[in-house]
Formats: C-alpha cells, structure tokens, sequence
C-alpha cells in the first residue's frame, strides 16, 4: 500500500514540476505588470474607469457612513463581551471590513464591470482589432476614449 501511495505522489510531484516549469518558462506570470504599464501609459484608457470614480468614491462614502450610524453602536456592545477595552477599535475594523465588502460588490455590479468591458474593447480597437469588437458593439470613429455608440 504505501508503495502505491509512493508512486502516486511521485507521478504527482512531476506533474507539478512540469507545470511549474512550463509556466515560468511561458513568462505568463508578467502579463498583469504588462497590462498595469500598458494602461497607466495610455491616458486614453483611463476615460470609461475616471468617469465611474465619482460615483464609486460616493458610493462608498455612503455606505461607510450608513454602517457606522446604524451598525457601529451594537457591534461595540457585542465585541465588549470578547474583546474588552479593544471592542471600540475591532468594532470599527469590522463595520470597515463590512463596508468594503458592500462597497466592493454593489460598486462592481452597478459602476465597474461596464468600465471595465470598455476599457478591455478599446484596448483592442486600439490594438488594431476593431473587426473583433464590432462584432458585438458598434464602433464609431475617433478618439479610442469614445469609441462605442451607447
């Protein structure tokens, strides 16, 4: 039995090694530095995610204050029984992680997904594929900051 279980974890060693290997050697790994470098260098990119900042930023302001007025109080009263003298402090931390979360998954749903579609489409238009997006969107001509019909 351990003999088996020897030559399993082997065979499984090697497999990982070989994907491990091949991922390093593919520089795969660099696309996302890539990807941040080629959109902070061009500012045309920048158009449909600064256009949602606002509402985000108002978004999360929002929703943090709302959660600090209604859930901050009850929350220090809880933490009191298991952190003592620090429930002020974890009571906040938590009401901050609460409205990250909320913040994160409405300002996702509501604002950056289509920013973020976008942004990957004008790239492409950008990067000479302009057939590929028309497909699905309507692309009219100029700037690559306006570059679909709404």
């Amino acid at each position: 039995m351990s003999k088996r279980i020897q030559d399993t974890a082997q065979k499984e060693l090697n497999q990982v090694s070989k994907l491990a290997s091949e991922g390093i050697r593919s520089m795969a790994y660099l696309y996302p530095i890539k990807g941040i470098i080629y959109f902070l260098s061009h500012r045309e990119l920048w158009k449909p995610l600064l256009s949602k900042l606002t509402p985000t930023i108002g978004l999360g302001s929002g929703i943090t204050i709302f959660m600090f007025v209604v859930t901050y109080l009850p929350q220090v009263a809880i933490m009191a029984f298991t952190s003592g003298p620090l429930a002020a402090i974890t009571a906040a931390l938590l009401v901050l992680s609460e409205s990250s979360t909320l913040t994160m998954l409405l300002s996702k749903s509501f604002f950056i997904e289509g920013a973020l579609v976008d942004t990957f489409d004008a790239t492409l238009v950008q990067r000479g594929q302009v057939a590929l997006v028309s497909k699905d969107r309507q692309v009219k001509s100029g700037g690559v900051g306006d570059v679909f019909e709404d």
